[in-house]
């Protein structure tokens, strides 16, 4: 018979404060603390923030729509279909998107959010090269020892902010795109709801709250 095999180490998550000090380093260091902001209050998979393209973000409705997947050098579609469902983006997350665009060399509907210059504007920035090159760095400075972080790392420590913060399974559900239960399939809302967007600004305040505490 196969056993099971427990992991020999949780994966580690990121606390309000310590996402929130990451910020703080990575002020004025654009795309990438966009980007960081984006995993980090929304949850998103990385393959998905780096898939954006600017048509995906309604900034009037303040809602993301997550078309495709940018992984390795090769688009696609999201992971599964509830993964395709429009996002409300909260609202530190809508500023910053509307600052890096009127910074941003390519802004067309159909350029990358986080295109890159190298590429002029072909490909989208490589998410592990950006991780290395700048988040590495500010994680160290913040005085951050915790091993095997990573853009996914965002993504576990937002669905732990989520029901440590009383969001109702159904929502929590919702915002993490997940499609595992039939009985939390049969609870999908189809449309951005006020309990979800509530539910996803209160995850931004939690962490920039801490941002302005440490500044």
């Amino acid at each position: 018979m196969r056993q099971s095999r427990r992991r020999a180490q949780q994966p580690e998550i990121l606390e309000p404060a310590e996402i929130a000090e990451i910020l703080r380093e990575l002020r004025g260091i654009e795309p990438v603390r966009t980007a960081f902001l984006i995993a980090a209050v929304m949850g998103m998979r990385r393959g998905e923030i780096f898939g954006l393209q600017w048509g995906d973000v309604d900034f009037d409705r303040g809602i993301l729509h997550v078309r495709r997947s940018y992984v390795d050098g090769v688009k696609g579609l999201p992971k599964t279909e509830s993964s395709r469902r429009p996002l409300p983006i909260p609202e530190p997350a809508l500023e910053a998107l509307k600052e890096w665009k009127e910074k941003a060399s390519y802004t067309g509907a159909n350029d990358w959010v986080f295109a890159s210059g190298v590429s002029f504007g072909k490909q989208p920035y490589w998410p592990g090269t950006l991780w290395r090159r700048n988040v590495a760095p500010a994680i160290e400075r913040a005085k951050i020892v915790k091993p095997k972080l990573g853009w996914h790392t965002l993504r576990r420590s937002y669905a732990s902010l989520l029901l440590s913060s009383g969001v109702s399974l159904r929502v929590s559900m919702e915002l993490m795109r997940h499609s595992t239960a039939e009985m939390t399939l049969a609870t999908y809302a189809q449309t951005v709801g006020s309990e979800k967007r509530d539910a996803g600004s209160m995850i931004a305040s939690l962490v920039l709250g801490n941002e302005v505490a440490t500044s």
